[in-house]
This record gives structure tokens, sequence and C-alpha cells, in this order.
């Protein structure tokens, strides 16, 4: 039974020894996916029409979709800003609601997308996105919930999927049919078909997606060296494409936490664990976290029982004192490891507990960095008028003509005060992108603004940037705006009575933009 199992884990062995060699390569993969990035983010800069920059924003949302959740969200603001026709419109809001279930779990996401009448799709391709998005929402539901409903309703919409399917994407159509075929239970159909489509597929996620289905399906066969083999190809491809959200590594660990191979499950569960934090995808962290938890368990227990036998075997070769020695400092290296993991555990719940803080206090997080950003911009303009005050009145002890000439001159400050509202202006479309198409939303016709040139607010809207960060007083915006509070009463009246809504909930729908 020994010698049988010890081939066994020479065999898993030699089958993981590509997969470290991929591994230690990593930052070589990853600086391979930052140039890529950087070439796409330099198209999206040198973009000059909405239409253009929407499409690198897209490209952009798809290379950061596996890799990083906060980048995905910020291109997907930028998909919102440039979408200029119906199809990107329609695109970006598909995508908004695919990261709401697939990556947030929120289930409002499938509701939006449900409310959706087919009628008001654009066209035939954009049909096929709205039926990919459904099959993704309803496939990370069907992981939660494998309830008959669910999974009527995800092979519908997979069914429906074939029946109009792109020409265009040969690959996609296969990998749908064989999950189709796979949940019917025709698993030797749908093991056929994956296997035939992997050699044909150069994307190094898509190769990662196919050997990770291969795998399952060798799983539900009880083909056990097969499924080890595939959830290995799965990792290389997942690593190489600088994905942080794959389950092959995860799901490897629990094949060798279950054979008692607890470091090689240990290295990868926190490899795993590190790119899930990495990446921001806190959907990945509980069943990483916990996996993590229970394997360093059973190094500990693996541990525990070593010691105890170690003990055994000091009692009983006591005259052996140089052996004893040696097994000694064994078991204290195996203690520090002990607390090394300790620590580790310490640290990955305090990282919890600070990510969900840091989620929770986000938008708080936001406001008051505008509002301390301004208090600071404003008082050093204020330092600068002090100063100039104070360098006239030492001219005129010394009698400098031309230096009171100069300090006279309320130009340089006029210019200071033009520089921080346009800072101003700039820092608040950086947080609030659509605003003014947020504004105008509550405006009628006559009364919307068109979109600043340059980020440059009229002072209209920068009253109103004013009140949605939380400076509601007419005097503080007037002194903010350096104008007469009259000024500042008659336009928050004129854009009360130009609003499409109640005036009294006016000023309370910008203050929730």
């Amino acid at each position: 039974m020994l010698l049988a199992l010890s081939c066994s884990k020479d065999e898993i062995g030699k089958t993981l020894s590509g997969l470290d060699r991929v591994i230690q390569n990593t930052d070589k993969y990853h600086l391979e996916y930052e140039n890529e990035l950087k070439m796409l983010r330099s198209g999206f800069d040198e973009a000059e029409t909405d239409s253009l920059k929407w499409n690198s924003a897209y490209g952009m949302y798809n290379k950061c979709y596996h890799n990083s959740l906060d980048s995905t969200y910020i291109w997907l603001g930028q998909m919102e800003r440039f979408a200029s026709t119906d199809r990107q419109r329609f695109r970006t809001s598909l995508c908004n609601m695919l990261l709401q279930v697939v990556r947030l779990n929120d289930r409002t996401g499938l509701d939006r997308w449900a409310s959706i009448e087919r009628d008001s799709i654009p066209d035939n391709d954009m049909y096929t996105a709205y039926l990919s998005a459904g099959i993704s929402m309803y496939y990370q539901l069907y992981k939660d919930d494998a309830s008959p409903g669910v999974r009527d309703s995800l092979q519908a919409l997979r069914k429906e999927y074939l029946s109009v399917k792109r020409d265009d994407s040969p690959f996609y159509n296969m990998k749908i049919e064989a999950q189709y075929c796979r949940e019917n239970g025709e698993i030797d159909k749908a093991l056929a078909m994956f296997l035939a489509i992997f050699p044909e597929e150069g994307k190094a996620n898509d190769r990662a997606s196919t050997a990770y289905n291969i795998a399952v399906l060798y799983g539900m066969k009880n083909m056990d060296a097969e499924r080890i083999e595939w959830l290995v190809k799965s990792a290389e491809n997942d690593i190489m494409s600088s994905s942080r959200d794959y389950l092959s590594l995860y799901e490897l660990a629990l094949i060798l936490y279950d054979r008692k191979m607890y470091a090689l499950a240990n290295r990868y569960i926190e490899r795993n664990l590190a790119d899930a934090f990495d990446g921001k995808f806190s959907s990945r962290y509980f069943n990483s976290g916990k996996a993590y938890l229970v394997i360093t368990k059973a190094e500990q227990e693996k541990t525990r029982v070593m010691t105890l036998y170690l003990t055994v075997m000091v009692v009983c070769l006591s005259v052996f004192s140089v052996v004893i020695f040696g097994l000694l400092l064994y078991v204290l290296r195996q203690r520090s490891r002990l607390r090394e993991a300790h620590e580790k555990v310490s640290r990955i719940n305090a990282e919890l507990k600070d990510a969900n803080m840091r989620l929770a206090d986000a938008n708080k997080i936001k406001d008051s960095y505008v509002i301390r950003y301004m208090e600071l911009s404003l008082k050093y303009l204020e330092r600068l008028d002090e100063f100039r005050h104070e360098m006239r009145s030492v001219a005129r002890a010394n009698g400098s003509e031309e230096a009171m000439k100069m300090l006279r001159s309320p130009v340089p400050m006029y210019k200071e005060y033009d520089n921080y509202y346009k800072i101003f202006d700039e820092t608040f479309l950086g947080i609030f992108p659509d605003f003014v198409e947020k504004i105008n939303a509550l405006l009628k016709d006559e009364a919307r603004f068109p979109h600043p040139k340059g980020n440059v607010l009229p002072t209209e809207l920068r009253i109103l940037a004013a009140i949605r960060i939380g400076i509601t007083e007419s005097g503080k915006i007037a002194s903010f705006l350096k104008c007469a509070p009259p000024t500042v009463y008659t336009y928050r009246t004129k854009m009360r009575n130009s609003a499409v809504c109640p005036k009294d909930e006016f000023e309370m729908l910008i203050r929730k933009i």
C-alpha cells in the first residue's frame, strides 16, 4: 500500500513540475500583461471620437475582467461615459449587469437583464450578446443554487443561443453546445467536443476555460489522473494570461489535500488566495480562505502527530543522542512554521475585515476627499492673498513704488482662482464623470447644459457640484465661488424652477447623484 501511494505521489509530482515552472515565471507573464495594457491604453488616449474611445475602453474592460475588479469597473465607467450608439450603450449595460451578478453576487443585475424587452435589442449581434450574458449570469446563480428551476432556465438559454448562434464565434458556439450536452447527461459527447476545440484556441484565457471544463467532465467520470492533468493545464494557462479569478489551483489544492499532500496543497491555495486579494475578487475570498484554514489545520495536525512520534522515538532511542538532537531541531522548525501559519491566518482575517470596511466606506471616502481637497486649495489661495498684502506693506515701508504697482494688481490672484476652479472642475468630473448627464436628466429640455468643453464647468454647475459634495448654504457657496450670495440664490431658484421633478426634491436628488 505504501509503495502504491508513493508511486501515485511521484506521478502527480511529475504532472505538477510544469505548473511549478510556470509559477516561477509569474513576473514575466505579468510584465507581458502590463505591456499589453499599455498598448491598449495608448489606443484609448489617441482615439479622437467617442465611438473609438468606447471601443478602446471595451478592449481594456475585457483585458482587465479576469485580472482586477477595480480596473474592470474603471473601464466600465469609461464605456458608460463614451458610449455614443445604441449598440455601445446596450453592450455597456450588459457588461454592468454581468459584473453585478458574476463578480458581486448581486441578483439585481439578473432582474435588470430579465426586464429587457426583446424588441428593444438593437440587432441580432446584440441579441446573441444578450443571451450570452444571461447564460453567464444564470450559470453563476446555478453554482450557488442548483435547483431544477435555475437549471431549466440555464438550459433554455443555451438552447436558444444555439438556435441563433453567430458564425464568427465557432469556439464559443461549441463551448455552449458542450455545456448543454454535459447538463443533459451526455458526458462523453461533451468531453469529445471540448477536447476537439482545446488545441485550436490560442488565447490563454480560452485555453484555461476549456481545460477546466474538460477537468470537470473527467471528474464526473471519476477519472482522477486525467482530472488532475487538465486542472494543471488550466492553471498554467490562467497564470500565463495573468488571470486572478480562476478555480483551477483552488480545486487542485483540494485534491492534493485529500491525498494528504499538504505542503503542495498549502502552496497552491496560498497562491490562489493571494491572487484573489490582488484582483479584489471578493467572491473568491470565502471559499479560498476557508480551504486555506482547513489545509493549514491539516498541516498542524500532521505536525502534531509527527511531534508525538518523535517524542516516543526519543524515549526509545535515548542512547542515540545525536539522532535525538537532530529530531528536536526538526520539531522546532515545524513549530516555527506553525507560528508563521497562525500569523498568516491572522493577517488574512485582518485583510478581509479591512476589505469589507473599504467597500462600505468607499462613497464616504470619495466625498470627504473632494471636500478636503477644496479646503486645502482654498486655504492656499487665501494665503497667497495675505502674502500679497504683507509684501505691499513692506514695499510701503521701503518706498519701492514699482513693487507697489505689482502688488496692487489683482490679476495674479484672478489667475490663481481660475487655476483653482479649473483643478476643482477636473477633479470633480473625474470622480463624477456622468454628473452633467444626470443633471440634465433632472432639467427641462430648454434648461439643459451642453457637455463642458475642456472639463470646465459654468457657474450654475459649480453651484450644483458644491451641493453634491455637501456645501448647501448659499453663503458658503458664494464664499467658495467668490460671488455674491444673492447671485447664488438666483441661480438655485432658476434651476429649481426648471426641474422636471418637484422643486423641493431637486437639490435632494442632486445630493444622491
